[in-house]
């Protein structure tokens, strides 16, 4: 049985009000925040390609980026399998720091980030776990 921790709160209740800062903190996929926050300190945020610094990447900027790093598409894998693969969303799903769950029928199904590993290249890779349950509680 899960339980709910109290003591837990979020560090603020305001979103940055620095532009840069607030761009960086909506941005799903980890390395893509960071090549973003690179780009930014080294040539401002005009630097940034137009819709790279997007909270979701559309279908064009996924599949470009995918080309150029394909391991570095973890949290921005969940994110559109989240919003347009599964099409998940109010009532019916939950979202976790490393996925989310869902229930299309009456079986929940997890969807996360479960692991990652360095490639041939030395590139971060990420391991997606999709598991569906079996049996009812």
């Amino acid at each position: 049985m899960n339980t709910i921790d109290y003591s837990w709160h979020p560090e603020g209740y305001f979103e940055p009000t620095d532009p840069e800062e607030l761009m960086l903190s909506r941005i799903t996929g980890a390395i893509r925040r960071e090549a973003v926050r690179k780009m930014v300190r080294e040539g401002g945020i005009d630097a940034v390609p137009e819709g790279f610094g997007n909270e979701e990447l559309s279908d064009r900027h996924r599949t470009a980026w995918g080309r150029i790093h394909p391991m570095c598409m973890g949290r921005d894998t969940i994110e559109w399998m989240y919003g347009k693969q599964f099409k998940t969303g109010g009532e019916w799903s939950v979202r976790a720091d490393n996925g989310f769950r869902w229930w299309p029928t009456d079986r929940a199904q997890t969807v996360e980030v479960v692991g990652e590993a360095d490639g041939p290249s030395g590139e971060r890779g990420y391991y997606i776990s999709v598991r569906t349950d079996m049996f009812k509680a």
